[in-house]
């Protein structure tokens, strides 16, 4: 059996107090602890608070992180879908690449979405990926 790099499709959401970087069920935990990881250490670096993480935003993610893997398309969700009325702002990251901490460089590396990683509003996160 041939082996083949892993590829990692990641969607991001960020709701208001929220960002979600996401879910599928092929996410194991330590890759959403990887993620999660990173994405605290980055806000920690900077004095913002960590995120906790969400169930609701990890399934969310998960459902778009799955679409974009079985479409082979990189996108972005409509964000207002699913959204209870205690959420005050969502936003959202997607990236693909071959690891998490590849997909969390790039998404530094970006202006808008390190806003989002970076944003003091937001306090819970979910993650996921899709292999």
């Amino acid at each position: 059996m041939r082996s083949r790099p892993l590829r990692l499709a990641l969607a991001a959401l960020v709701a208001l107090l929220a960002v979600v970087v996401a879910a599928c069920d092929e996410t194991t935990d330590a890759q959403r602890s990887q993620a999660i990881g990173l994405i605290n250490s980055e806000r920690s670096s900077r004095g913002i608070a960590k995120l906790s993480q969400a169930s609701d935003l990890n399934a969310k993610a998960g459902n778009w992180a799955a679409k974009m893997r079985d479409e082979c398309k990189l996108s972005h969700s409509k964000l207002s879908d699913g959204v209870t009325l205690s959420w005050r702002a969502l936003g959202e990251n997607v990236g693909y690449s071959s690891s998490i901490s590849k997909i969390h460089t790039n998404l530094m590396n970006s202006s808008g979405h390190r806003a989002n990683i970076l944003n003091s509003s937001y306090d819970r996160v979910g993650v996921g990926i899709a292999t």
